[in-house]
């Protein structure tokens, strides 16, 4: 490497050390503010705690997966109750994707939508082109997991 981190006894990033000789100049794409904020995230993952996290994302997840199969226009994917904080649902009606991938965007919400082409054979056959993925996180503040669910319910 053309630098190493240096870390002090509890983890955190004391200082970076660029070598002195010509491998400085070799891999130095390497995006060191990357790995510093890497370690932070880490750092503070670890200080909340694992189990913790875990369980407040995937209540966050239930909640927003009862919400979505309580709205006849949308599609579930997988059961309301699930260990895993990724919830995807699709529209029952394809002509309506624009208007509400459009919408939640406007309103501030970071949705991924996973396209037809990224998995072909499990995609419904009612012609939509998107899964509407949400992955609430552990820091994810409940007013806002509220507010996603309001506005899930008018869809």
């Amino acid at each position: 490497a053309s630098a190493d981190l240096i870390f002090d006894s509890q983890g955190s990033v004391m200082d970076v050390k660029i070598r002195d000789d010509a491998k400085q100049y070799e891999l130095w794409e390497k995006n060191v503010s990357a790995l510093l904020g890497l370690s932070n995230a880490m750092k503070e993952y670890l200080e909340y705690g694992v189990d913790r996290a875990m369980k407040n994302i995937v209540s966050k997840a239930d909640y927003i997966r009862e919400n979505i199969s309580r709205n006849e226009n949308l599609i579930l994917v997988g059961n309301v109750k699930a260990k895993t904080g990724v919830v995807s649902f699709y529209m029952k009606e394809a002509s309506k994707e624009e208007y509400v991938k459009n919408l939640l965007e406007k309103e501030g919400f970071i949705v991924s939508c996973i396209c037809d082409w990224d998995c072909p054979l499990f995609f419904p056959k009612n012609g939509v082109h998107y899964f509407f993925r949400i992955s609430p996180h552990y820091y994810t503040e409940e007013t806002n997991i509220k507010a996603l669910c309001e506005l899930i319910q008018t869809l």
